[in-house]
């Protein structure tokens, strides 16, 4: 038996696990999987103001937009930190953004169910790692638009190519440095950040 001691609170209802619940339905995944992601991934140089500089790692380019509008439809998801990695929907014509994410703080280990140390660990690059799930073994996630997408296998399935995996849309209803809640097939996820590195005994 495999247990989590973990030294960071985690604050929420214990029975918030996702429930199990199969997506076996496979348009379902195909229709998530197909939802079109107009976000771009920016480095946030500063902020002044009703506006944000940003650079766009792909393009090399820095571009100044406006947020408020954004942060009044409660589209800005986390802190706007210099320097930290944002996932950011533009609107190149009227030079605003629509919605953003912050990249740099959802990376790292999160804990929805401290008693039994079950959370979920947020890997750069897009790695997804379960942490004592039950029921669902996380594999990817993706920031599209402003929610995510997470790729995962069910516990009882012995999933070995991609094309086996689940996808769902998450949606994100609180991010910080120290706090996560998510949507999550019908359940509330709401976790707590793990700043130390988590010992296992056997």
């Amino acid at each position: 038996m495999i247990v989590a001691v973990a030294m960071f609170a985690c604050k929420g209802k214990q029975n918030n696990a996702p429930s199990g619940e199969v997506w076996e339905d496979p348009a379902h995944k195909d229709s998530v999987l197909a939802i079109a992601d107009s976000s771009i991934h920016v480095r946030l140089m500063g902020v002044k103001g009703d506006s944000l500089t940003v650079v766009d790692y792909g393009a090399k380019k820095q571009y100044t937009f406006a947020y408020k509008q954004a942060q009044l439809d409660g589209r800005i998801r986390g802190s706007l930190t210099r320097n930290d990695t944002l996932a950011v929907v533009p609107d190149f014509d009227n030079r605003r953004i629509t919605s953003s994410v912050n990249v740099s703080e959802l990376e790292g280990q999160w804990f929805y169910d401290m008693k039994n140390g079950r959370g979920l660990k947020f890997e750069y690059g897009g790695g997804l790692s379960p942490i004592n799930t039950d029921d669902v073994s996380y594999r990817e996630w993706q920031v599209v638009n402003d929610q995510l997408r997470f790729r995962y296998v069910e516990m009882q399935q012995k999933a070995e190519t991609e094309e086996e995996f689940g996808a769902e849309m998450v949606t994100i209803q609180q991010l910080s440095r120290e706090r996560l809640v998510l949507q999550f097939r019908g359940k509330t996820l709401d976790c707590r950040r793990q700043h130390k590195a988590i010992k296992f005994t056997i």
